[in-house]
């Protein structure tokens, strides 16, 4: 105690105590302020009384470079902590950059196939011609198909692959096991389109294998050609309406994180 103004007042150590804990202390907490009127000792440290289950915060009040408290919990710092979740947060960004340009470019390369691309052949005179362009454009273009869809299912399951479904509503939960299955099929189909393709390749030399249009065999096309062609399509027509799916759902899950705290934080590890 020391008199200022014929008035006893505490020092500004015990002040900051009195004011951070209750005037009552609650069961069980007797031996956490003895803690706290214990570790007000040590040098530049103000500590302050646990609430609840929390264990002893401690501030520094030597500030940082920023002139920023740095709080202690336990052998971290809050600047530690601050750095690690950064971390994470740039490589979860990056992962569904990724993400999202490996569905973009599957999905784009298929459509403007599709729509583009086939129809056009028959603007060619030369039924071998139209063929051989056909099998060149569509096995180049496999390897960048593949490997962007690869890519989006490298950058999805790690993060899925933690979660109980317990973090999430049913809705949300239905829809990221939709976009499970999604993965499966496209991964099959897609799987299956490079298979065929190359099979129709091989059924003439340099792949000039004669067609009517990307879509439609010619009357000089052979059996085994016919088959693989309109395979092929059939299951590139599916291929693209799952990968359409699978960015739907994407969208529709990136909604729900801004609308919920609770999946908004479980999506960081989701693209």
């Amino acid at each position: 105690m020391q008199p200022v103004c014929d008035l006893s007042v505490r020092m500004v150590p015990e002040l900051v105590v009195d004011a951070a804990r209750p005037l009552e202390l609650a069961e069980g907490e007797e031996q956490r302020h003895k803690r706290v009127l214990h570790d007000r000792a040590r040098d530049a440290v103000l500590p302050l009384a646990p609430v609840g289950d929390e264990g002893l915060l401690l501030y520094d009040a030597n500030t940082g470079p920023l002139g920023l408290i740095r709080m202690i919990s336990g052998d971290e710092t809050y600047g530690r902590t601050n750095r690690r979740r950064l971390t994470m947060r740039m490589l979860s960004t990056a992962a569904w950059v990724a993400h999202n340009l490996g569905l973009g470019a599957c999905f784009g390369g298929l459509l403007f196939g599709k729509a583009a691309l086939n129809p056009s052949l028959s603007a060619i005179d030369s039924e071998a011609d139209r063929g051989k362009i056909l099998n060149t454009t569509w096995n180049r273009y496999n390897v960048i198909n593949v490997t962007s869809f690869a890519t989006a299912a490298a950058t999805w399951f790690p993060g899925r692959l933690g979660l109980s479904g317990k973090e999430i509503d049913q809705q949300t939960r239905n829809f990221v096991l939709a976009k499970d299955i999604l993965f499966a099929v496209g991964a099959f189909t897609g799987l299956a389109s490079v298979i065929q393709g190359r099979a129709l390749t091989g059924q003439a030399p340099d792949g000039a294998v004669p067609i009517k249009s990307g879509t439609t065999p010619a009357a000089t096309t052979p059996e085994e050609a016919t088959k693989l062609l309109r395979s092929v399509n059939q299951v590139g027509n599916l291929n693209i309406l799952v990968t359409g799916a699978i960015l739907g759902i994407t969208t529709v899950l990136s909604m729900k994180a801004t609308k919920s705290a609770r999946f908004s934080a479980v999506s960081r590890s989701l693209p």
